[in-house]
């Protein structure tokens, strides 16, 4: 073992006293003095010297080629188009060099380059040769004029194969690039091939869904600490419209280069970022996905052997092949997003860039397994564009908003109770960067002028989008006044709202029979039908739905969620519990038992008189007042008749709670219906105690009420008056803010059992304008979204 450490130090030793001695350059003249035919022919020993020292150090051996004889030798060589094992190899081995040896690549001079254009085959080696050249500046700029970049693009594949790879990773080198950048824009046949790439990415690593966890009950939004950081979010805000935590700043500021001289050694003209263009990106922003953060490529290191792309996906077999794809295909995004981000930099750029499948593209991205830095590039890209002077008609006209909010109303951050997801929080704030340079824009003086020409216009779908763009960008307080007030945003809406709930309506009617005595509600297939019609109508106005309740959405203001979701101290009501029952262990006197019976005769349970009076209003009046009841001196009553479908032990659970019952079997609420039931006969039976108690901000019933129980809850809301007022607010900030579209759709389309959705619609408008009362009397850009 030791001799063989030995010999291997001896080789080292001996090639670098070799490389230091300027043995390139002989290795090169050896080269010149040999028969070209034989070099061609059979693998020499001087193919042999030129692979050993090319793999001890590729840098420096190519310096020294590069002034030898035998650099024409070697450029002789490339444009030979046999594919033998033996050209193969030396191809490999002189682009190889060219790829670590900026001298080398200057040896080849601009003929050479317009010979490769002339003598261009699409075969691998020519596209390599082409890539490479994109190192330096004088190559790249050459390229654009001879045609050679034009070729390159067009050899942009749809897969994620090797040559696509080699490809987009040699064209990052035009980042700093400006010319070389405004004529990859130009190309609309390569934007077009990197936008199918990068959608095809997205279809094939899009995020499953986040799974609610329901069982987490202190987590959000009605925890103590979560409460704590909205009261002082607010108070911030009373003081400035944005927020800057300098804290942050020292790790924005990149770390300092190293000096290492062999770092220095390797300097290169076409790598310097002294020389190049700079880039003309806004100034450094306070927001996580500011501009100022270095997201440069490894712009200094030599290409690993593996990224080069030599060998074709032929010469894998193909475990090997399914092992590198998905690699290939990750690098291969990063460096298209490079791209892509670079194209935005420069305004010039923008008309191009100003379209929907790049904000389509941009927005998909940041659903995907990508890095958090690369969904932060995508987000100053689309910020870049926002800026740009150029895109007030193109952002209204994409709604632009409208994907953004869609993108991050994420399954994990619209359930109440579930844990969230620390990317899907990453695109929220990403989402809500990019709404606040949108809201910016609008606000702008040329915003405000453009936005009032389209609220003017005479195409309905065009007032219609206008009026849901206005009501979530435009936060200055004197253009939401005109809005307000001028062009009534919120009525217009408003009505667009109940004209689609009318028209779901008529829909399910038409599977009413008029003929038929009996109630709708009585035949369950009916019901089913009515429903799923109506369902049907509402996903036909898919897009003005989402238009009409985003823009609603960005009303909530901080302060009018902290008041909805205000603490108290105090447990939950109905989960105190005693070890005994009140009604089983009680002496009630024969004339004060209360018997209640379902419809079946049997009793349900006994009661005291005294009790129901201490607790309910009703049966306070029913016997403390000359009724019938009082004077006959009835004491059994038939349950059965209550206006909805309430079970039998969930009205005897409803007396044990009017009876002052606390043990747990007996007022234990477990299940959503029950929930709703206990509301519906504490607002029948004018059990308010009861009610104030269970609408407390803990009580029971903010522990029930999310998305996916807002249709339950809307037979309440719709039908009994005490639940106007603290619980409508909380029903409607979920339905907002908590609720996905189709458990909107199912909450609207249960709405129109009850009635034509006048009432829903009522209510809606009247939360509505509490929350317009309750925005910042200051000018504020963020979203509440």
């Amino acid at each position: 073992m030791h001799t063989v450490f030995k010999k291997i130090l001896e080789l080292f030793s001996g090639f670098c006293a070799f490389l230091n001695s300027n043995g390139g350059y002989y290795i090169g003249a050896l080269l010149s003095q040999w028969n070209f035919e034989e070099i061609k022919t059979k693998e020499t020993k001087v193919l042999t010297l030129f692979e050993n020292f090319s793999n001890f150090d590729k840098r420096s051996f190519g310096r020294q080629i590069a002034t030898s004889p035998g650099a024409q030798t070697l450029k002789e060589l490339l444009f030979i188009s046999d594919q033998t094992p033996l050209i193969h190899k030396w191809h490999k081995l002189i682009i190889d060099l060219l790829m670590n040896a900026f001298e080398f690549r200057d040896a080849f001079e601009r003929e050479n380059l317009d010979r490769i254009v002339q003598e261009y085959d699409s075969s691998d080696t020519k596209l390599k040769l082409l890539s490479v050249f994109n190192h330096d500046s004088w190559s790249r700029t050459h390229l654009r004029f001879c045609g050679g970049l034009k070729l390159v693009m067009e050899e942009l594949s749809d897969t994620f194969d090797t040559r696509t790879f080699f490809i987009v990773k040699n064209l990052s080198f035009f980042m700093h690039d400006s010319e070389g950048l405004i004529h990859i824009c130009r190309n609309d046949a390569f934007l077009d091939k990197i936008l199918f790439l990068l959608q095809k990415y997205c279809n094939e690593t899009r995020d499953k869904d986040c799974p609610p966890l329901e069982n987490k009950l202190t987590l959000r939004p009605d925890s103590p600490n979560f409460l704590q950081h909205l009261e002082e979010k607010r108070q911030n805000m009373n003081i400035t419209n944005f927020y800057v935590d300098f804290a942050d700043l020292e790790a924005s500021i990149p770390a300092q280069c190293s000096s290492s001289p062999r770092i220095r050694s390797a300097w290169s003209p076409s790598a310097s970022r002294t020389s190049a263009t700079p880039s003309p990106s806004p100034s450094p922003s306070s927001s996580t996905f500011s501009d100022d953060e270095s997201d440069t490529t490894n712009w200094i290191s030599h290409p690993k052997k593996e990224d080069i792309g030599w060998y074709s996906d032929s010469e894998l077999d193909e475990d090997q092949k399914e092992m590198c794809r998905e690699k290939r295909r990750d690098k291969i995004v990063l460096y298209l997003l490079d791209i892509i981000d670079w194209l935005t930099h420069y305004p010039e750029n923008h008309i191009q860039l100003l379209r929907k499948p790049v904000f389509e593209t941009l927005i998909a991205l940041s659903s995907t397994e990508l890095p958090i830095n690369a969904i932060a590039k995508a987000c100053r890209s689309i910020k870049r564009l926002i800026r740009s002077e150029e895109s007030l008609p193109y952002l209204f006209g994409l709604k632009l908003h409208l994907h953004i909010i869609s993108l991050i109303r994420r399954p994990c951050l619209m359930h109440r109770y579930a844990d969230r997801c620390s990317r899907c929080e990453d695109r929220r704030k990403f989402g809500r960067e990019v709404l606040e340079e949108l809201s910016l824009q609008a606000n702008s003086g040329a915003g405000w002028n453009f936005m009032q020409e389209l609220l003017k216009s005479d195409n309905p779908n065009t007032q219609f989008y206008a009026f849901s763009t206005a009501l979530t960008l435009i936060r200055h307080v004197q253009y939401r006044s005109r809005l307000f007030y001028y062009f009534d945003v919120l009525t217009k809406l408003h009505d667009s709202l109940k004209l689609i709930l009318k028209i779901a309506a008529n829909e399910g009617n038409k599977f009413v029979n008029p003929e038929d005595d009996e109630e709708e509600e009585s035949n369950s297939t009916n019901v089913k039908e009515v429903h799923q019609a109506r369902i049907a109508s509402l996903e036909e106005n898919k897009p003005k739905l989402e238009a009409i309740l985003f823009s609603f959405a960005s009303l909530l203001s901080h302060k009018m969620q902290s008041s909805i979701l205000e603490t108290q101290t105090e447990p939950f009501p109905l989960d105190s519990t005693d070890e005994q029952c009140r009604l089983e262990n009680a002496e009630i006197l024969p004339e004060k038992q209360i018997r209640f019976k379902n419809a079946s005769g049997e009793i349900l349970v006994t009661a005291d008189r005294d009790s129901l009076i201490s607790y309910s209003e009703y049966y306070r009046g029913m016997f403390e007042n000359n009724f019938a009841e009082k004077l006959e001196g009835q004491q059994e009553f038939i349950f059965g008749n209550e206006g909805m479908h309430i079970r039998d032990e969930q009205f005897v659970k409803f007396i044990h709670l009017l009876s002052g019952c606390k043990k747990s079997q007996c007022v234990a609420v477990d299940e959503t219906s029950t929930c709703v039931s206990l509301i519906y006969l504490a607002d029948k039976y004018l059990a308010t105690e009861l009610l104030e108690t269970m609408f407390l901000p803990t009580g029971i019933v903010g522990r029930f009420i999310t998305g996916s129980t807002l249709s339950s809850f809307i037979p309440i809301i719709l039908t009994c008056l005490s639940t106007h007022g603290r619980f409508s607010d909380l029903f409607f900030f979920v339905f907002l803010r908590y609720a996905s579209m189709n458990e909107i759709f199912d909450t609207l389309a249960e709405s129109l059992s009850f009635s034509s959705g006048e009432t829903f619609c009522d209510l809606f408008k009247e939360f509505l304008q509490r929350c317009i009362s309750s925005l910042p009397s200051h000018q504020s850009y963020r979203l509440w979204i």
